[in-house]
């Protein structure tokens, strides 16, 4: 805003100027005329400014010398400094002294202007050599203008630290026609933000800048601090093999548990196993996730392999360890204790190494590997890290999201793809890939961890993880499923003893799928139709089953066999099957197959040579007696001649019969009546 000039008043660059033609007149007179028109004796900045104020000198007309005025300089305090009046005006060095001047002759403490050079001179404050003075009413109604405002901002916070140490570019004033601006600031370069509970905090800032006129300009802008720098792992176990406990085919298994800190105080850890966990053969991918506040995230991962077989115990592996590089250089000269190991066989494992200590290693993350194999071919490694870094982590870009897929046709695995992830860097250098596995990599049946490690030139590293899982949707496939069988009972029962030959079953994974049967070979059936189930049930729980029926049909007989005697069934007929000694349609006949047979006559001779010898009688109705001549006598010879042909007639048909080949004959005879 300009000033309005009063009248007689000249104007120029903001400010009032006149010249006051009194002579004589002493410097200090002139001053309080100007200070009652609310000015004060002009203060000259610049040769502009110089040459209107020169040009307002007018010559009087009684004046024989030449014009001059006093202007607002003087040196009376002290000599030979001189200074301009108070004024909020900005003072400038500039200056415009005549040849020779300023001379302090004869004690010259102030300073006029001549009209025709409009060159300055000391002259004496009392004067008697000055034709007038010039005013200048000074006006600053405008505040303070900012020319450069620093824009808001996000800070990291200091490198392991909970607080960011501020800075910026410091804002600029334009300082034309301004002097003496005092600025302030609610934070200066220098000041430290802490994190509040570890998350983001922002600030204002504000610069105020007040000039000598009490006018005020600001420069306003926020400083937000935020927590990019990751827990950091203080400990990680290094990969282990194990062999499993004694006769079992897994290990209980015990490490030392990672730990973590970070910058903000405060740092969470979750991982799905802990120490003491029981790990099946093979080999099991140990995860530890650490968490800040303001969610970033290391990972400590590392591997437990249990084996069937003992491999070499090493001893002393070096942790993995971050190293900035050699002044001035691309890389650094390395070096660390190198790790030993033992064998159970007693004899020193072979060692080979991947990198010697004093290696030079150039920037980023590189895998130092011990192997030692004993004489078994086990072999044991001892694997660490070398990381040549800077700070900055590259920035993962699509990290795949969790698999989970079939296995391929029949087969316990599976070729699996998938669109890789990416990274960029703050370097703007493409960062390299470590990858634990490639797209079309073959996964067995389970879950597998992929890791993509993604390493900047400068070594800093960051991981995509993500699971692939294979699971089994085949069924078990059955070989050898019996036909459906119809069968007789047993002889003579309501069942049947039934055996057959049992089916089997394989399985894409390569397991022999879990049986269960419902009937074993062997089984007793009863009559009808019985069903037989076998299910196989592989290890994903996939069931397949195999069916038949097993059907007894009737066979029982309902002919009466005597003594001893069983009916069976032959081709559809009920047949008797008689008993040792016994023949027969029913079995009811005695057999006779060591008989022989005797004519009458020698039936007789037997008879009465058997009666003579013993004087036993043979037979039911025969009766044999032995008599002494003197009963011989009495007997009547025609009565014992009709008893013997009787008899005879009774035992024609007689048979001995051999109960025991190797024993004795028995006679057999048929009863009398």
């Amino acid at each position: 805003m300009h000033l309005a000039c009063p009248a007689d008043w000249t104007p120029y660059d903001g400010s009032c100027y006149i010249f006051v033609a009194v002579r004589p007149t002493n410097w200090q007179t002139s001053r309080s005329a100007c200070q009652n028109h609310g000015g004060d004796l002009v203060v000259i900045s610049s040769q502009a400014e110089n040459d209107f104020v020169g040009s307002l000198i007018i010559a009087l007309p009684t004046n024989d010398h030449w014009v001059s005025a006093y202007i607002g300089y003087r040196d009376i305090d002290e000599e030979g400094e001189f200074i301009w009046v108070e004024t909020t005006e900005c003072i400038t060095a500039y200056t415009n002294f005549r040849d020779g001047e300023p001379n302090n002759r004869a004690n010259e403490d102030c300073v006029d202007m001549h009209a025709d050079t409009h060159e300055w001179n000391d002259i004496w404050c009392n004067g008697t050599h000055t034709d007038g003075y010039i005013c200048e009413i000074f006006n600053d109604s405008d505040s303070p203008t900012f020319t450069y405002c620093p824009p808001d901002q996000t800070v990291a916070t200091d490198p392991n630290e909970n607080f960011a140490t501020l800075s910026w570019v410091e804002p600029t004033v334009d300082e034309d026609n301004q002097c003496g601006i005092s600025i302030v600031s609610n934070y200066d370069i220098g000041d430290q933000v802490a994190l509040i509970s570890g998350l983001t905090t922002t600030i204002t800032n504000t610069y105020t800048a007040t000039d000598p006129s009490g006018n005020i300009g600001t420069c306003t802008f926020s400083i937000t601090v935020t927590d990019t720098e990751a827990p950091i792992v203080s400990y990680c176990p290094e990969d282990f093999t194990l062999p499993t406990d004694d006769g079992e085919p897994h290990r209980v298994t015990y490490w030392t548990e990672p730990t973590a800190t970070d910058n903000s105080g405060s740092v969470s850890v979750s991982s799905p196993h802990t120490s003491g966990s029981t790990f099946d053969l093979g080999e099991t991918t140990v995860t530890y996730r650490f968490i800040d506040p303001s969610g970033n995230v290391a990972l400590c991962t590392f591997t437990v392999t249990i084996i069937d077989t003992y491999a070499p115990d090493i001893i002393g592996c070096p942790l993995s360890f971050i190293l900035p590089t050699d002044d001035n250089e691309p890389d650094g000269v390395t070096t660390w204790t190198e790790p030993i190991a033992t064998d159970n066989s007693g004899s020193v494992p072979v060692r080979s190494r991947s990198h010697a200590p004093g290696s030079t290693f150039d920037l980023g993350e590189t895998t130092v590997t011990y192997t030692f194999t004993d004489f078994s071919g086990n072999v044991a490694s001892c694997t660490f890290t070398v990381t040549i870094v800077d700070t900055y982590f590259p920035n993962v870009i699509d990290c795949p999201q969790d698999l989970t897929l079939p296995t391929d046709d029949n087969e316990p695995s599976r070729v699996t793809t998938w669109t890789e992830p990416t990274a960029t860097d703050n370097s703007g250098r493409v960062s390299d890939v470590i990858r634990s596995h490639a797209p079309g990599s073959t996964f067995d049946l389970g879950e597998t961890t992929v890791t993509y490690t993604f390493t900047d030139f400068s070594g800093n590293v960051e991981s995509c993880t993500f699971t692939v899982t294979i699971v089994d949707t085949y069924f078990p496939n059955v070989i050898g499923c019996p036909q459906d069988l119809t069968l007789p009972t047993d002889h003579n029962e309501p069942s049947r003893v039934t055996t057959w030959t049992e089916p089997t079953a394989t399985d894409n994974s390569g397991r022999v799928p879990v049986r269960s049967r419902s009937h074993v070979p062997g089984s007793t059936f009863d009559l009808g139709e019985t069903t037989v189930t076998y299910t196989f049930t592989d290890f994903s729980g996939n069931v397949a089953s195999c069916t038949f029926t097993v059907t007894i049909v009737g066979s029982m007989c309902t002919k009466q066999c005597s003594n001893g005697g069983t009916c069976k069934v032959n081709n559809g007929v009920e047949e008797c099957q008689c008993a040792t000694d016994f023949e027969g349609d029913n079995c009811e006949n005695k057999d006779r197959p060591n008989s022989f047979s005797l004519s009458l006559i020698e039936l007789i001779i037997w008879v009465l040579f058997a009666c003579t010898i013993t004087g036993v009688l043979v037979g039911i109705a025969f009766k044999c007696k032995r008599t002494t001549p003197a009963d011989s006598r009495k007997t009547d010879a025609h009565t014992e001649t009709r008893e013997l042909n009787e008899y005879a007639r009774n035992i024609e048909s007689a048979v001995i019969v051999h109960d025991n080949p190797h024993t004795y004959a028995t006679l057999q005879l048929p009863k009398t009546q």
